[in-house]
């Protein structure tokens, strides 16, 4: 074999092995959320996170909301501005839980209409940011409880 062709093969070999590794990374970042259907939910609003547990029409409509947007949630690459404005708990019919932070505006323009998922205690955050036409029903969610809003910084 001669000297250029080994070097080809080498040059090949740690370009296609970098690529590897790289998408073995990035892959699951790509696969779709498949967070499962909603058995309850509680929402936490607000500056003092009152709670309260979502009715049935709430609940249809986050199952509806979660089947529609299952693509295009990718890692979370900076950190959040604040703890979310609203927090949705809840727990599937499988038993399993994860959690819906919410960006309505109040803490952070910049974030507005952006949703950040915990699907597990251990996993990765995903994050995706939505059109207001889109985020309107879990914007409906968050703001359709009483709750006193804190003064603006």
């Amino acid at each position: 074999m001669r000297k250029e062709t080994l070097l080809v093969i080498c040059f090949l070999t740690l370009v296609l092995g970098t690529v590897a590794v790289i998408w073995s990374y990035a892959l699951p970042a790509f696969k779709p959320l498949n967070l499962g259907h909603a058995k309850s939910a509680v929402v936490s609003v607000g500056a003092a996170r009152q709670e309260r547990a979502l009715n049935p029409g709430e609940l249809a409509s986050l199952n509806q909301w979660i089947e529609t947007h299952r693509r295009g949630w990718g890692p979370l690459a900076k950190t959040a501005p604040s703890s979310g404005d609203a927090v949705v708990s809840v727990v599937t019919d499988q038993g399993a839980s994860y959690r819906l932070i919410l960006f309505t505006g109040l803490s952070g323009a910049d974030w507005d209409n952006t949703v950040i998922v915990q699907a597990g205690p251990d996993a990765p955050f995903r994050v995706h940011d939505f059109k207001s036409s889109v985020f309107a029903p879990l914007r409906q969610i968050a703001e359709q409880g009483t709750y006193q809003r804190s003064a603006p910084p």
